[in-house]
């Protein structure tokens, strides 16, 4: 079993003359478009702060430890969530000088699944005064990159695909986590049919709701503009190596079970030593239907 170790890489896509910083921070990767990367994850709906106020240090607790890495990573590049309270969330962004106190409404979350692959989220800014939209309305997309790219806009740069695939598989290898990140932003008046929808949805007959559900997902996430990639270190738990030796030694068949990338998969695998750096490995593939 693994446990997240709270160290994320990002690389991402479309930079803006204005808006790029080169980071020295794991594997002094650049990021790019910083505000469009970090949203979707400090707004991860997952996640909850905690914390003592007397030293203000804060501590971000999630059901998934890879949501409360990416979160983590946003505060690491000025992007710190300092309230959470139902659908409300609030942002301190320590880049932007004047817009430092940030608020979003989360409308609605399409969560993440084994068969999904994907998770998105549908949030607007909002006034910190009178809680008053202020804001475009922007749907989020994070997963994996089989999954997300398809589901974004033609109208690419087909060079930045590219380099993201590539870091993406170099990252893989790595044995880290991958997830891609898109978005786009939705009128007013669009987001008000789909409310509408997501309300009728709900009234649904419970063996429709699935369906229905599935069928106005995939209305919603499409023409995504990508806009770049991260990466998050899973840290093996102390003693799952010599746990497995013991158990190999004790002739008890081991095997690994994971909805990981593939290249991700085998990095796991060696170094927790399931597989021999010298072994041989044979694949087999299952073509599409």
């Amino acid at each position: 079993r693994k446990a997240s170790k709270h160290r994320s890489s990002g690389s991402a896509a479309a930079p803006e003359a204005d808006d790029k910083v080169a980071a020295t921070w794991c594997d002094k990767v650049l990021w790019r478009r910083r505000r469009s990367m970090v949203r979707p994850s400090s707004a991860a709906p997952a996640v909850h702060k905690g914390g003592d106020d007397q030293d203000r240090m804060l501590q971000y607790l999630g059901t998934s430890p890879d949501e409360t890495a990416l979160v983590l990573a946003a505060a690491r590049f000025g992007y710190r969530v300092t309230k959470r309270q139902g659908d409300a969330v609030d942002l301190h962004d320590e880049t932007h000088p004047g817009l430092e106190a940030l608020g979003f409404n989360v409308l609605y979350v399409a969560p993440f699944s084994s068969d999904r692959k994907r998770m998105s989220v549908v949030v607007q800014r909002r006034s910190l005064a009178d809680s008053a939209p202020v804001g475009p309305i922007t749907v989020y997309m994070k997963g994996a990159d089989s999954f997300v790219l398809p589901r974004c806009s033609k109208d690419q740069d087909q060079a930045v695909v590219k380099e993201l695939l590539a870091r993406t598989q170099s990252f893989a290898e790595k044995g880290l986590r991958v997830l891609m990140v898109a978005y786009r932003e939705m009128t007013a008046e669009e987001w008000e049919c789909f409310e509408g929808e997501v309300k009728a949805i709900a009234r649904a007959e419970l063996s429709d709701r699935e369906r229905l559900t599935e069928e106005f997902n995939a209305r919603l996430e499409r023409e995504l503009h990508l806009v770049g990639i991260t990466a998050v270190e899973d840290k093996l738990q102390t003693g799952v190596e010599r746990t497995l030796t013991a158990m190999r030694s004790a002739e008890i068949k081991v095997g690994m079970i994971t909805g990981d990338k593939f290249e991700t998969a085998i990095a796991i695998g060696k170094s927790c030593g399931l597989v021999p750096d010298d072994a041989e490995l044979r694949i087999l593939r299952a073509e599409p239907s």
